[in-house]
């Protein structure tokens, strides 16, 4: 089973380039940014509950930044 603190590295990692803020993340996972940038440097884990929220988070993010299929 993965460690939370590695799935949140990977999907940051993948996600590093698209049009989100870290701050925006924060707030809508309802921590503080700092809290993020901890979880980064691995000094804290975050709980499942966040990493969903997270994960929500950035598919939503990445399907509001892609280009309309033409029809």
């Amino acid at each position: 089973m993965e460690n939370p603190l590695e799935k949140f590295k990977k999907l940051h990692k993948f996600y590093f380039g698209s049009l989100y803020l870290t701050k925006d993340l924060a707030e809508y996972i309802g921590v503080n940014a700092r809290t993020i940038q901890r979880w980064m440097r691995g000094q804290n884990t975050p709980p499942k509950d966040k990493l969903k929220k997270i994960e929500t988070y950035l598919k939503n993010k990445t399907k509001e930044n892609l280009p309309s299929a033409e029809i």
